[in-house]
């Protein structure tokens, strides 16, 4: 039997399979945009439907907020210098 061929093991099938899948995605940039994107709905749609929960540390209600708001569009473009 030449070198190289022969049967392959269970942790070289897998690394080959996580491989393939992370062959399939796209960029990162791109994913974490995406993700972004996603984050920036969903706050939407909770605080369309008024989802509120209780801070475990504070006991506080703590309301969920619209990313889309001005006031939180304003606060991310001046508060972008602080955090990169």
């Amino acid at each position: 039997m030449a070198a190289g061929k022969g049967r392959r093991g269970l942790g070289t099938a897998v690394l080959d399979g996580v491989e393939w899948v992370g062959n399939k995605l796209p960029d990162p940039v791109t994913l974490f945009a995406m993700a972004i994107g996603l984050v920036i709905a969903l706050s939407a749609y909770y605080e369309g439907i008024g989802v509120s929960v209780v801070h475990p540390g504070t006991g506080k209600e703590v309301v969920a907020v619209s990313l889309l708001d001005v006031e939180q569009v304003r606060r991310l473009f001046s508060d972008m210098t602080k955090v990169f």
